[in-house]
């Protein structure tokens, strides 16, 4: 009768896709609240910088990654099966990857200014060929921000320009961090210094 009571929906029955649906919104409800518990002990912005580092600056990682990230780097008493029933959850496209944007939000850690608008990070200045990806993910995110009668060059140069406030003609690092985050790119500081 308690059961009835719980998913009334006015017929006094209940359907099995509704249980169904309701068992497996309380199963990701419950692996999600150990992962944000578990995570709770870091900062935003250190979870964002181990993220970026284990994917390369993509915003997203594969099932190794996030168990490298997860149980290797941070260390979290989470067994390897739950790992994988979290990483299915979000990999919602079966591309074999998950957004930890996504991940961070869903935990209720992404609130943070840090988070906002991020779509993408710098790769790890210390990784080969770092000046080569570090401009490409520029380039994408200008191209996502590029408007359509505007030429590339000329949507990068009103960017910077926009950013530019002594009109001198360059950037410092606080102000190259504030128009790749106009972008939606992130990058810790190491990846600003060598830009500049």
């Amino acid at each position: 009768a308690h059961l009835l009571t719980e998913f009334d929906t006015g017929r006094q029955s209940f359907s099995i896709s509704e249980l169904q649906y309701r068992l497996e919104a309380a199963r990701v409800e419950d692996i999600l609240g150990e992962l944000k518990g578990a995570l709770a002990r870091y900062g935003c912005g250190a979870l964002m910088q181990t993220f970026c580092d284990a994917d390369e600056g993509s915003g997203r990682l594969s099932f190794s990654q996030l168990e490298g990230v997860m149980l290797r780097d941070l260390k979290l008493p989470l067994p390897r099966e739950r790992l994988q029933e979290l990483f299915d959850i979000f990999n919602t496209d079966h591309s074999g990857k998950i957004s930890y944007y996504e991940l961070l939000n869903r935990c209720g850690l992404a609130q943070s200014q840090y988070l906002q608008g991020v779509q993408e990070c710098l790769p790890p200045a210390d990784r080969p060929r770092w000046l080569e990806n570090a401009l490409a993910a520029i380039k994408r995110a200008l191209l996502r921000c590029c408007r359509d009668d505007e030429p590339f060059l000329e949507s990068a140069k009103r960017l910077m320009a926009s950013f530019d406030e002594r009109k001198v003609g360059t950037l410092n690092i606080l102000q190259l961090h504030r128009a790749l985050k106009s972008l939606g790119l992130s990058g810790g500081q190491r990846e600003m210094e060598r830009l500049c």
